[in-house]
């Protein structure tokens, strides 16, 4: 069954960019996750958006539909531009070990899989794109995730180098649009 995931590129009023730290990569990402049963792709950016940073949002656009069908059995990610609109920054533990706002001249360097591309559209104003990532999944489809971190603890590396040995940097991503709103 394919993964449905939503996530947004939340900007404070300094229009800096809101970031997590994966605990399982220790890369840079934007708060998102899994869409749950009976709930829409918005309700899911807002809900992992608050869950991931304490902080509450307000989705303004979508900017896109990204798609990476030989990622695993197919992941779809909705991604949205969004306005932080109060709560205080705090991790979600089991899954975030640093956050905090950034200036888009400022970001990290270490991003999970196409975040970075995300933000990049989200800054450009793009709305409603749709594209696909043509970068396989580097290991057998049906591997739980645990067995993946299980080869990942056993490797010897840091979570975040076997993260880039394993899965590429942005720059080794192949995107195709197939629909192109962007201004």
């Amino acid at each position: 069954m394919p993964t449905l995931a939503s996530c947004a590129v939340v900007l404070d009023d300094q229009g800096h960019i809101l970031l997590t730290q994966r605990e399982d990569y220790e890369v840079w990402c934007l708060p998102g996750g899994h869409v749950e049963k009976n709930e829409s792709l918005a309700a899911a950016a807002i809900r992992e958006i608050y869950e991931e940073t304490g902080i509450h949002a307000e989705l303004t656009h979508l900017v896109g539909l990204y798609s990476r069908p030989p990622w695993r059995t197919g992941v779809h990610v909705a991604c949205f531009a969004a306005r932080a609109t109060g709560g205080q920054l705090k991790g979600q533990p089991e899954e975030v070990i640093d956050l905090n706002f950034f200036a888009p001249d400022q970001l990290p360097n270490d991003f999970f899989a196409n975040h970075e591309l995300f933000i990049r559209d989200a800054l450009a104003g793009v709305q409603g794109t749709v594209a696909s990532l043509d970068t396989p999944w580097p290991f057998a489809p049906e591997k739980p995730r645990e067995e993946v971190y299980a080869l990942r603890d056993a490797s010897g590396l840091t979570r975040r180098d076997f993260y880039f040995k394993h899965f590429g940097s942005s720059d080794s991503i192949t995107l195709r649009r197939d629909i192109d709103n962007a201004p």
